[in-house]
């Protein structure tokens, strides 16, 4: 009878030491399936085109700024802004992995408003962070449309209407 308790027993251990080893090879399976879609980017021309054709403002308008007025600090600007979101960015993903402490998502948006935009798309494409949540999205591109808006009135109405707003804004 001891002999079947114990035989009971090491087959009992040696169950329970598969189920966990078969666990952990399902577990690596889907880290290195998450991996690999991690890196890939879904339509990747076609994003890439449209972020290239949403810096040409920006890019020509801070250029078009340090030519004629020795202005270099818009493009120093945007490009600063967008080292910074992309960071941030980087930070919030590697946080949410390890159940840390988040950025918050107004931090995220105040980088994106202040001329980050472009490296806060860059990161949400590249690290797959906050693309999925529409409230989200929706205030992110808002903001991409802000700052379009901002360089058409400053090329085709000389900033006319983007001083009315900010003269609001500051309230004179």
């Amino acid at each position: 009878m001891a002999l079947v308790g114990w035989i009971s027993l090491r087959t009992h251990h040696a169950f329970k030491i598969t189920r966990v080893f078969q666990r952990s090879k399902i577990k690596k399976s889907m880290q290195k399936n998450r991996s690999s879609r991690a890196t890939k980017i879904q339509y990747a021309p076609l994003k890439l085109f449209i972020f290239i054709g949403l810096c040409a403002l920006p890019v020509w308008g801070s250029a078009l700024f340090w030519i004629e007025r020795q202005f270099i600090w818009a493009a120093l600007f945007y490009g600063l802004m967008s080292a910074f979101a992309f960071g941030f960015y980087w930070s919030d993903k590697r946080r949410a992995q390890t159940n840390q402490r988040r950025i918050t998502e107004n931090s995220l948006h105040l980088f994106e408003l202040l001329g980050g935009w472009p490296g806060a798309l860059l990161a949400q494409q590249i690290f797959r962070h906050k693309t999925r949540k529409l409230s989200f999205q929706l205030i992110c591109w808002l903001i991409v449309i802000i700052h379009q808006l901002f360089w058409l009135d400053w090329f085709l109405f000389n900033a006319d209407y983007s001083s009315l707003v900010l003269a609001f804004l500051v309230g004179r």
